[in-house]
């Protein structure tokens, strides 16, 4: 039987590319831990979680090398893969990438990170973690509890601060809100992929088995359009356009980030944000 090749009905469901764009916080693109891979089938967006220990593998930061780990497999993934299978896949390549490494370290330190994927042809989006995505009638923004209450911590410190006389500019040299949440932000793995947790329960790849409740997935109608992103937009708009203005605009008004988006780090002196970016659109072949 000769294959029929993905023309006419197919080739026009499927989403290609429109628009691709990462960038890191410290405007350094080597120190960036998001990585964007538009493959045969797949297109991803992953985003490596800051390392607060200094962990380094093969000259990269751990959060970018799990995240480009997590890019290899699902650009190498074959349309219709089941989403659980998707998550094995990766954590079995952690295992052999990384295994050896990882072996003595607490799950603090464990190199993490988060994805959002799109099926191209099979016209699904598939999530593990705090990413974003959104079409133009539905949006689903990332975001975990712990994060949002370290943010909150960390910003009635800084609001406090200020109150009492402290300069803007020194709380952004010097933060001591991050260092107050820190001991939160090394231990929260304790409560990531717990197949029965709290209220503070979230998804991360770090080698170790995602609940298959946290692992979300969602069907697309043939004639929507779809952005994925990381968390470094703090607003999800469908044009890259959008998001960089909303962005260049609410550093401007609150580079600690204590304000409407508050976050549980600043963007730094002589940085271009707070955290990396990442934006990935797809269209509709021929639409």
């Amino acid at each position: 039987m000769i294959p029929t090749p993905r023309t006419d009905t197919l080739a026009r469901r499927a989403l290609v590319v429109t628009e691709l764009f990462v960038a890191a916080k410290s405007g350094d693109q080597d120190d960036c831990e998001d990585v964007v891979r538009d493959g045969p089938d797949l297109a991803v967006v992953a985003d490596g979680a800051t390392d607060t220990f200094g962990t380094r593998i093969g000259g990269l930061t751990a959060g970018r090398a799990v995240a480009e780990l997590v890019a290899d497999v699902v650009t190498d993934a074959p349309t219709g893969i089941p989403a659980l299978e998707l998550v094995d896949r990766i954590n079995a390549e952690y295992g052999s990438r990384l295994g050896a490494t990882v072996r003595d370290l607490p799950p603090g330190a464990l190199p993490t990170a988060v994805f959002c994927a799109v099926d191209k042809l099979g016209r699904r989006v598939i999530r593990v973690g705090d990413t974003s995505w959104r079409t133009p009638g539905r949006t689903h923004l990332g975001g975990k509890r712990i994060d949002r209450i370290n943010a909150q911590a960390r910003a009635a410190l800084l609001h406090s601060l200020l109150a009492e006389g402290t300069p803007h500019e020194e709380l952004l040299e010097h933060d001591p809100g991050r260092q107050m949440i820190l001991p939160v932000l090394r231990r929260q793995a304790a409560v990531r992929n717990r197949p029965r947790g709290s209220a503070l329960t979230h998804a991360g790849i770090d080698g170790r088995p995602v609940p298959r409740h946290l692992v979300e997935e969602w069907t697309l109608a043939d004639d929507e359009p779809v952005v994925l992103a990381s968390d470094g937009y703090p607003r999800l708009f469908m044009e890259l356009a959008r998001c960089e203005a909303y962005l260049a605009a609410d550093l401007a008004r609150d580079p600690l980030r204590i304000g409407r988006h508050a976050t549980t780090k600043a963007a730094r002196p002589g940085h271009v944000s707070f955290d990396d970016r990442a934006f990935l659109r797809l269209d509709p072949a021929g639409g």
